[in-house]
């Protein structure tokens, strides 16, 4: 079902198929790859974990580069895990009826449809995930925990889940559409929803007072972005739905450069 899925949004030949014990870990987190599906469900949720613990720091570096990731495990092994990112697995945390927590989010408005705001299964989910800066995006119906969430990494975007494969979900074609959209957002769009951009010279002014203010508004559901590195194509795309750029004292050449 996974690789349905990734052949449907990212076309035959369009992605790599790799293994944890196998794949080349330099190149994979280098700046040629744009987005990393990682799944760990069932019988994968020990060699995940083994995985993750020992290559944390270049998977977060890698996401705080401009890097997007969804890391996903549904374990039937193991007691959970630390995803990273300040994010904990909690196994066995099962939901067999789920909801859209932000159903104007676009992983439930496109580009495959329908999707609808609500999906069950023997278990959508075996696992919940939880920790600071999260933004729930699918919860379990009766205790509202999170099945989906996401947040920002430095310049990149993390999608964490412990969803079991959309062939167990119903109602379809919805449940195999939502799997789509899920790919689809993480691996053509780092930039979140909200998005800040301004100059890699620096804040206007040294200060972060911007990265508060969007902070405030938005809390941690919007991007860091900079004009010189970051990809309009994915900008300027139906996925984002509020841009802030900011050209103010030295840095107002680079903006006028942008904007020209």
């Amino acid at each position: 079902a996974n690789e349905e899925a990734m052949d449907r949004v990212f076309g035959v030949g369009g992605w790599q198929n790799e293994t944890f014990e196998g794949v080349d870990v330099g190149a994979m987190f280098s700046s040629a790859t744009r987005f990393i599906f990682m799944e760990g469900s069932d019988d994968n949720a020990l060699e995940m974990e083994g995985f993750l613990d020992g290559h944390r720091t270049a998977i977060e570096a890698w996401v705080a580069a401009g890097g997007s990731i969804f890391i996903n495990a549904a374990p039937n092994e193991g007691d959970g895990m630390s995803f990273g990112f300040g994010v904990t697995l909690n196994y066995n945390d099962s939901s067999s009826s789920v909801t859209a927590s932000r159903p104007s989010h676009p992983i439930f408005n496109g580009p495959y449809t329908p999707v609808g705001t609500a999906w069950s299964g023997s278990s959508f989910a075996h696992a919940t995930v939880s920790g600071p800066g999260l933004v729930k995006l699918i919860e379990n119906t009766s205790n509202g925990r999170s099945v989906l969430s996401q947040k920002s990494w430095g310049l990149g975007h993390v999608l964490v889940g412990g969803m079991t494969t959309h062939n167990f979900h119903n109602p379809q074609p919805e449940a195999a559409n939502l799997r789509a959209n899920i790919l689809a957002y993480a691996g053509n769009s780092p930039v979140g929803p909200y998005a800040y951009l301004r100059s890699t010279t620096g804040s206007p002014w040294n200060t972060s007072v911007n990265e508060t203010i969007m902070t405030q508004v938005f809390g941690t559901d919007w991007s860091g972005l900079r004009f010189e590195t970051v990809d309009t194509n994915v900008l300027f795309s139906p996925l984002t739905r509020v841009i802030f750029m900011d050209g103010s004292h030295v840095i107002a050449d680079e903006l006028e450069a942008f904007l020209d």
